[in-house]
This record gives C-alpha cells, structure tokens and sequence, in this order.
C-alpha cells in the first residue's frame, strides 16, 4: 500500500491518497471524524490472479500502486494521476464526472501503458515506480511526473533473463494537461536514466519547482548497472492556453505526434488533420460519420484505421482483410467510398502533391520530408520529423554500415477512452538491403506496411517458407533468399497480415499474449534509388468495428498456426 499525503486549500485539511488492490482511495477528516471514498478500483482483478501469489515478481498485482492530485486552478484536486498496479504498467487520470469534491463521480482514463510483455502481465514487475504532480511550468495547473526504472524479463520458471536494451522503459515522463476534464494530454522525456524515485524542491534558488532522481537497483529484480542521483533543474517555459472543442486533437507524444479522434458515430460531419509530407505524398487522417461519402481522386490511397469502408470492389477494413501473401492496392477507381452505415470510419489519406512528379531517390537524405502536424495552439511544437540511420538507434548496432534508415512518428487514439488504436512510422532501404528477420517475438501489434516509393525495383516483403520453421533462431539472418516468400510491392499497395490466424481468422497469441508471426523481412530489391514504405501497428485488443466481416474474410486463403 503507497499514500500520498495532501493538502487542500479550500478546506485547509491534510488528506491522504492511498493505493492498494482496492485501487485508490481518499481518505479525509472532516467535522470530527475520518471519511473514505473510494475514487476507482484501478486495475481490476483478472481470472486466474490470486491474492496469495508471490511469484514471479513480487505476485498477482491488481488495483492501484501510486497517485496524486494534481491542481487546477482553485481546486486541488483537478484531476488524480494514477500509477496502476503495483511496480504498475497503466498510468492514468480521474477526472471529475461532476462538479465538487465530496460525493464526486470519478471518470478513470488510461494516457500510458509501459512493459515488455513479461512486465504487461501485472506480477508487480513494473516499470513505472513512482508518480508526482506539481505546477512546474508556473501556469497555475499541475503537471506529473512519472519514474521509469526499465525493462524486465522472465523465463518459463520465473527467473530474471537478460532483455534487450529499452529505452523507452527507463526515464522520467512529464506528462502536461491540455484538457484534464477530457484526459488530454501531452509527454516529453525529461531524462533517459533509470528512475525509482523523485524529490520536488527548489533546488536550485530560482523559484521553480527541481526534481531530484535516484535510479532503482534491486538484487534479483531490476538492477541499473550504474544507479545514480541526478539533479534536473527547472527551465520549462509556460505554455500557451488551448481549446480542445475539436473532433481531433493533437499533441506531442515523446518526440513523436499523438494524435486523439473522436469516434465516427460521435461526429456529424466528416473532419481531417494534416500530418506529414513524404516522398511526394501528403498524408492526413481524417473521420468519416456512419453512412458519409468520402471522395478519392485518381492515384490517392486511403488506409482504413477503424471501421470500414466501400467501393465497387468490395469492403475495405483495418486488419480483415487477406492474409499474406495478397497484396492490395490503396487506390480506387472509384471518385467516392462510402463509410460504414453502423460505424462510419477513421482513415489515413495519402495524397500525390501535385506540384511534384513520382519520384525515386537515391538516398534517405533525399527523399523529401516535412512535417505539416500543427500543434503551435497548445503553445509547443513537435520538432520536424525526418530519417535517422537505424544504426545510430539504441537497437541499431547489428544494422551497421547498412542503407536503412527510420523516421517515426504519430500515435492515432480514440479521444472517449484514450485506448491505443495505431502507431505510424517510416522506413528507406537501399540496394539489396536485408531489413533484418525477425518475429515480433517481444511485442503486441499486428502490423501492416504500404510502399512509398519502390525505388530498388521488386523491394517488398519476405517471409520464411513453412518448411523452414523450425529452424534454429540464430541460424535464420543467415537463411539463403530461395527459402524466403517474397512480395514485391508496388506503389501505395499494402500486403496482407502476416500474423497467424486461427480457424475464427483471429490473431494467434503466444506468451505473455504476444502476436504470433512467422519470420520474416522487407527485402530491398537490386535497384539503385532507396524503398520508401510506412508501416502501421494496430493495437489487436481494440475493437476496430470490423467484427461483421469476419465471415468474409475467414474464407479468404490465411496461413493458420492452431493452438491446443
């Protein structure tokens, strides 16, 4: 059980937040006696957790494991951030369903979910250790901090195994409200070292609110190799105001764009949001209301990310569609698509710039990038986008010396629930580039890619053949192309789901309820200009609106794995 203790200023009485498997409770004295009320339950209790567990990590964990409230304006408790559930993977906010303090309905939105697979199965494996607000850019609203100590891992007996580096999962997140009543918000990285614990203070003299870290080393557990405490002093500027009447709402999301969206049946008229122009292709996302019209012009894509769409051809789905080896184009030769009459759709647009010619390039360097996401309203703007050598990121080192590069990129998340729906990224390969193999061993999404630009000629999609399935991990890099599958793919054409479907065309699920795949690779081709994709990782525990052509496509040709 954690507290955190708190004063209000409009009662002037010490309060206490407490987070425990009942999820977090305030607790208050007022009139002479000790009240409780619970404001939520946290994470709930799932089948098969059992109070009496203690391992692996520290035992099923449910409910809440840190919280405090964050100020906004006059009322002290504006909103509650949360860290659920114990060493906790969710971090949240309740939000007022009403106006008040006592006997409020509490609204619990999700912002964050952070672990490897092995942390996301609530085992008190962390990452996130700590959680604090406070009014460090001086506007008069409370930020929050949020400490994560790193990435955990365990084998089949429970025991620590060695995990790749994961930056990701390590740091301190500043987390600022743009519209704490509807949970938005935006997140920096304010430091890369391990975080367990923070102090807030004026250290250093000048009136701001500092922070002091200490990173987390714990025998058996997580150990930073070199745990340190560090000193963060405050020079945060004081943003602008914003208003978030919109059906989409941007935001900055970490160095990347995140990007909130109303769901379709929420909106009477169809809206759109510029994000970025890429190899001659400006793409934008946009809502569609049930049963709307959306045009199309000659040589446009259009990539469902919710719901559905229709042409002459046939329905067109986030992650229904046919299986690997099919590939499909994103153009129609229809001029209008109709949404959905039920769930209307959310798509991401891709439209030829009309000042330019189709082009190739020969570098990532050259090929052209500018970032039209715009969020100077809420008073920052996400730097410009554009392409890093993949050997210069944290995961690069077995790609030295090789043309690949990465640029990334937006988060697309419903606005109601703040629930995941898509990330989106970009990649370049040059001649005869081999992107790696691999199997999304360690990860949660079921993933899609659409061509840009296929400037080394038949660069596409590779995936090792049936027969080869079993061999040995390390020995597959080395694997010869004549045991591989490959798909060239063309311009704005997207192949089909790699993952492994079982006999209801559902996602196949491993340990720790990873996505099943097969291994494979994009595979550049002998051309001499650079492959220019994206790719698009769903979240698979989201309903996408697109249960209704189950049927359809479960008759389509899929490549199934059962289990039993």
């Amino acid at each position: 059980m954690r507290t955190s203790l708190l004063s209000t200023r409009s009662r002037r009485r010490n309060s206490v937040l407490i987070s425990s498997r009942e999820g977090t409770t305030w607790l208050y004295f007022e009139n002479g006696y000790w009240h409780r009320e619970l404001i939520g339950i946290g994470e709930p209790k799932e089948a098969g957790q059992s109070a009496t567990s203690e391992s692996p990590g520290s035992g099923d964990a449910w409910g809440a494991g840190g919280a405090d409230g964050g100020a906004i304006g006059s009322d002290p408790f504006g909103y509650i951030a949360t860290l659920d559930p114990f060493h906790g993977i969710a971090v949240g906010v309740y939000t007022k369903v009403d106006r008040g303090i006592k006997d409020t309905k509490w609204k619990r939105q999700v912002l964050d979910v952070y672990g490897t697979p092995a942390q996301l199965q609530k085992t008190g494996d962390g990452p996130g250790h700590y959680i604090v607000c406070g009014d460090f850019d001086g506007d008069g609203e409370d930020e929050f901090l949020l400490s994560l100590f790193g990435p955990v891992d365990r084998d089949d007996n429970g025991e620590l195994v060695p995990v790749s580096l994961l930056p990701s999962l390590k740091g301190i997140m500043y987390y600022k409200a743009i519209d704490s009543s509807k949970g938005l918000f935006a997140k920096w990285r304010i430091a890369e070292e391990s975080s367990a614990r923070i102090a807030v203070g004026n250290f250093g003299g000048n009136g701001n609110l500092d922070i002091i870290s200490i990173s987390y080393n714990v025998a058996r557990y997580y150990e930073e190799p070199n745990p340190v405490v560090t000193l963060h002093l405050n020079k945060t500027p004081k943003p602008k105001a914003q208003v978030t009447a919109n059906p989409i709402v941007p935001t900055v999301w970490d160095n990347e764009g995140l990007v909130y969206l109303s769901l379709p049946k929420e909106v009477s008229s169809s809206q759109s949001l510029s994000l970025i122009e890429v190899a001659n292709y400006a793409l934008s996302v946009e809502i569609h209301p049930p049963g709307s019209k959306m045009p199309i012009d000659t040589d446009e894509g259009i990539r469902v990310l919710y719901g559905s769409v229709a042409d002459t051809n046939g329905i067109r789905t986030a992650l229904r569609g046919p299986a690997f080896p099919t590939i499909a184009s994103t153009t129609s030769d229809d001029s209008t698509l109709s949404a959905d009459a039920d769930h209307g759709a959310i798509v991401l647009r891709l439209t030829p710039i009309n000042d330019t010619e189709e082009g190739e390039w020969a570098s990532a360097d050259k090929v052209p990038v500018r970032t039209t996401f715009d969020t100077s309203g809420l008073g920052f703007e996400l730097p410009p986008l554009k392409f890093t050598k993949v050997e210069d990121l944290w995961w690069g080192e077995p790609f030295k010396g090789l043309d690949f590069y990465n640029m990334s990129g937006f988060h697309f998340r419903c606005l109601h629930d703040k629930i995941h729906i898509a990330h989106l990224q970009f990649w370049t390969a040059g001649t005869n580039v081999n992107c790696g193999v691999h199997n999304h061993s360690n990860e949660i999404f079921q993933e899609i890619h659409i061509c840009l630009s296929a400037g080394t000629g038949d660069g596409g999609m590779s995936r090792l053949q049936d027969e080869y399935e079993d061999t040995p991990p390390e020995k597959i890099p080395d694997s010869d192309e004549s045991k591989f599958d490959h798909i060239p793919l063309p311009e704005l054409y997207e192949h089909g789901g790699l993952w492994y479907r079982d006999s209801y065309d559902e996602a196949v699920r491993g340990k720790n309820d990873v996505v099943n795949y097969p291994w494979h690779k994009w595979q550049a081709g002998s051309g001499s200009n650079v492959d220019v994709w994206l790719a698009l990782e769903f979240n698979p525990d989201l309903d996408l609106a697109d249960n209704s052509f189950a049927q359809v496509a479960g008759r389509l040709p899929v490549r199934r794995r059962h289990q039993f």
